[in-house]
Parts: structure tokens; C-alpha cells; sequence
């Protein structure tokens, strides 16, 4: 499907939501952390995607150079900063659906709630203020 979506669109996302049942084991803060964290990086970077972490991405050879290329980020908001650049190079944007597989849901987050929302917070700033300055161009 992957595939599929890249014929026609430079940029193709992942999206957990799109498939029913990947957040049945996920503790609430984690799942409400997660829709926070989205809720956010819909509102200050004006993207309407409502899942820019799933880890599944695809990209055309010539779109990837370039988001790459531009990107300044290496921690947990990498892929909202790629997905912002694409939006705003004018990049067609497709959404499919990302099956997480039950080891992966099994397995213990490493994501500390606190720092890391405090930190993924200050990158959707910093990708803000990045193009307020001029980075991206």
C-alpha cells in the first residue's frame, strides 16, 4: 500500500487510527499523551494528520532529498519536522493505514512522560520558530 500511495503522492505516513485495535494496550497516560502530543502538532504547525509518529514513511526519491536535506531535528519529533517541511513545499501528503504489531505493543516504553512531553513540546517550538527565521528555506 506503501507503494501504492507513492505513484501519486511525494510523501506517505503511516497512521495508527486508520487501523482498529493498535491502542488496546497502551496505558491511558500513554494514549493520552500520545492524542496531546498530535493535538499539539496539529495546532502550532497547522498540520492535519492525526498521527505523525508511527514510524511508517515513505518518500520519492527527489522529495526525500530535499526534507532531509532541510531537516534539523533528531530526537523524538524528527518525522513531525519532515512532515511539516513536505506540507510546506507543497509535497502531496498520503495517509495509510500502520498496523502495530503485538511484540512491539508488548514491549516496555522507554518514553519517560514528563521530560520527554517537556521536550517533544520545546521541538514543535523549535520547528515554529525554525521557519519564522528562515531555516527551511
Amino acid at each position: 500500500m506503501l507503494i501504492e500511495k507513492l505513484q501519486y503522492s511525494e510523501v506517505a505516513i503511516g497512521c495508527r487510527s486508520l487501523t482498529l485495535g493498535n491502542h488496546k494496550d497502551l496505558k491511558l497516560s500513554r494514549k493520552i499523551a500520545g492524542k496531546v502530543y498530535n493535538f499539539l502538532s496539529r495546532k502550532l504547525l497547522n498540520l492535519s494528520y492525526s498521527d505523525m509518529q508511527a514510524g511508517l514513511k515513505g518518500f520519492q526519491k527527489h522529495a526525500a532529498k530535499m526534507l532531509f536535506a532541510k531537516q534539523e531535528l533528531t530526537g523524538f519529533s524528527f518525522d513531525v519536522e519532515l512532515i511539516y517541511l513536505a506540507k510546506k513545499a507543497g509535497y502531496t501528503i498520503s495517509e495509510i493505514p500502520a498496523k502495530v504489531s503485538d511484540k512491539h505493543s508488548a514491549k516496555p516504553s522507554k518514553v519517560n512522560l514528563v521530560q520527554d512531553s517537556i521536550r517533544m513540546l520545546v521541538d514543535l517550538l523549535t520547528i515554529r520558530l525554525n521557519d519564522v527565521i528562515g531555516r527551511y528555506r
